[in-house]
Formats: C-alpha cells, sequence, structure tokens
C-alpha cells in the first residue's frame, strides 16, 4: 500500500465518507460501525467480508444488487441477508478449521508444508481456512474439497516461500494451478496426491537452511508509556492507509506490569498495564498468550497503537508479549 495505490485509497476513503450511499449506510447499520469512521480496517475485515459472503456461500447477486439499488429499504432488507451470509459462512469455515487442524496435530505436525482434504469442504472458504492455517503454524497449507477423485482447492504460503515458484516445480503432479507468491489455487487428481505432498515436502525442506520457520515482527521504535500521546497517533494517522508494504507501526515496551486480570470480552482479551507510571488498556485476539501473561506480572509488549472511541481513550492492540528477562 504505497505510491499511487495508497493515494487513490486515501482519496477512495474521503469520497466514500461523504457520498450518499445506500448500500454502504445499510452495511454500516448491520454492522453497527459510523460511516465516518470507516477506514481500511473496516473494508477489509468488516464489510468486505459481509460483501464477499453472499458469493462464497449463496449467490454473488445479492452483492451486486446493493450496489444497483437506490432505495434505502432494499438496500437494508439486502444488507440484512449478507450478514447472514456471513454468519453461515464463519460457521462453515469453523467446522472445516477445526477438521483441518485435528489432520494436522493428528499426522502432520513435523511436515514442512500441509496438505488437509475432507469431502466436499465448501470451496468458497478454502482460502480463508488456508490463511488461519498458515496464521496459526507458519507453514505453507494447501487446503482441497475432494470429490469425485479430484481435489480442488486453495493455498497460502508464508513470506519466504514463493508459492508459484514452488508449485511450477511439481506442475507435471497438478491438473491446473495459478496465483501469486503467497496465495493459489490448484486441482490435483487423487491419485497424485501422495507423490505432491512428498515432492512439497522436499522442495521446501531445502528452504528450512535458510529461513525460519516461525514469524517474526519487525519492530519500528522501543517506547516508554511516557511517550504515548494523542499527538503521536495523530502523527500516525498521517501515514495511513495502511497496508501491504505500508504496515502499521509496531512498538515495543519492555519492563511492563500487569495491573489487572485478564476478562474475555467478545472476540478479544483485555487487560491493564503500567509503564512509567501511565496506565493503559491492551487488548490482544491470539488466546495462546494468556499463559505468558498468567506466568508472569512483569512482561514485555510489541503492539500497535489504537484510539478506543467508546471510551475516548488510547489502547494497545498488542501482537506479542514475552516474560521480561529481570521478572
Amino acid at each position: 500500500m504505497c505510491g499511487e495505490n495508497r493515494i487513490l485509497l486515501k482519496e477512495g476513503l474521503n469520497k466514500l465518507k461523504k457520498t450518499p450511499s445506500p448500500w454502504l449506510n445499510a452495511l454500516c447499520d448491520v454492522s453497527k460501525i459510523k460511516k465516518e469512521n470507516i477506514d481500511v480496517f473496516h473494508l477489509g475485515y468488516i464489510l468486505g467480508p459481509r460483501i464477499n459472503a453472499a458469493g462464497r456461500v449463496a449467490y454473488a447477486k445479492d452483492s451486486l444488487d446493493i450496489f444497483l439499488t437506490d432505495k434505502k429499504e432494499i438496500a437494508l432488507n439486502l444488507a440484512s441477508k449478507l450478514q447472514e451470509y456471513n454468519q453461515a459462512r464463519k460457521s462453515i469455515e469453523l467446522k472445516i478449521l477445526q477438521e483441518a487442524e485435528s489432520i494436522i496435530e493428528r499426522e502432520l505436525i513435523n511436515d514442512y508444508a500441509f496438505i488437509v482434504y475432507g469431502d466436499n469442504w465448501h470451496p468458497g472458504v478454502l482460502g480463508i481456512v488456508a490463511s488461519k492455517l498458515v496464521e496459526k503454524y507458519y507453514r505453507p497449507s494447501f487446503v482441497f474439497s475432494f470429490k469425485d477423485n479430484i481435489l480442488k482447492g486453495s493455498a497460502r504460503s508464508i513470506e519466504s516461500i514463493h508459492l508459484i515458484e514452488v508449485l511450477d516445480k511439481c506442475s507435471e503432479l497438478l491438473n491446473l494451478y495459478g496465483g501469486h507468491k503467497k496465495a493459489a489455487g490448484l486441482e490435483i487428481d487423487k491419485e497424485n496426491l501422495d507423490k505432491f505432498r512428498e515432492k512439497l515436502n522436499f522442495i521446501i525442506s531445502n528452504y528450512a537452511k535458510d529461513i525460519s520457520f516461525s514469524p517474526t515482527l519487525e519492530i519500528d521504535l522501543n517506547l516508554s508509556f511516557k511517550d504515548i500521546s494523542l499527538r503521536l497517533l495523530e502523527e500516525i494517522k498521517k501515514l495511513e492507509p495502511f497496508g501491504e508494504e505500508n504496515p502499521k507501526p509496531l512498538f515495543a515496551t519492555f519492563g511492563v506490569l500487569k495491573r489487572s486480570d485478564i476478562k474475555k470480552i467478545n472476540n478479544h482479551y483485555s487487560l491493564w498495564l503500567t509503564n512509567n507510571n501511565i496506565t493503559l488498556e491492551g487488548i490482544f485476539y491470539d488466546k495462546e498468550l494468556i499463559d505468558t501473561v498468567l506466568f508472569s506480572d512483569k512482561i514485555d509488549i510489541v503492539y500497535e497503537l489504537d484510539y478506543n472511541n467508546y471510551y475516548n481513550a488510547i489502547r494497545l492492540i498488542i501482537k506479542d508479549i514475552r516474560i521480561n528477562k529481570d521478572a
């Protein structure tokens, strides 16, 4: 998200907020967000999934129709439909993800790449499931739906492994494939799956000498809580919109003291943290971080800065936690 793309998106967002749009008003209404607060996050994680859900689990025409209508009532009805489709998508996705994780933990945990499949797994969510497997295990992941002795699916990769370059080396085993560095779609006959798995793991094992199969975070700046202010948030906001090649700044603070127990609120966890006599709320989404927090009252954290509009206060979106070496 840099150069012309960043400028186009920034101006597009401004235009979107100012232009009367029945579809946008309706989607904001069912999503419970304010139109004037829309940013890249809302497009990618709130509105986008609802628009995409129709094509994934039902009829893409419903997404087209909401853009075309100029009637408020019709837009609201269609937005409610898209909301229902998105809930269905989440349910289907979760079921497949749990089945895929079970296969990995039981049979594949030592592989360099994960290949999982299920009878008639819904093709509309396979890419999302593959992305979540990469996020959890940090291995290239291939997720297929199996029908009539053919596997059709999606693949996602990690930063250091170019997916298409790998698939080019396995092309004789594939019926078709296409994509880019980190994502692909492909089809393979069931009889070729074992050979594909073996060759894929051999190819990716050769990367192991040069790369890490653990995710890394690039910290932009070490901060004390006393350096965190509304002015800093405003300066960061000038760098928006964030995205690929223009990520949101990551900060680190060491020797942070835990000032509260962890609370689960909807889909995230919250606690209060103190550094240099300043106390701020921190939230995180990865439940695997809980054990680290419980084990020690003195921790190091990596985070993004955020403004909580509900409480009118700065908060930390925590990406990683470790026990402080002096704890």
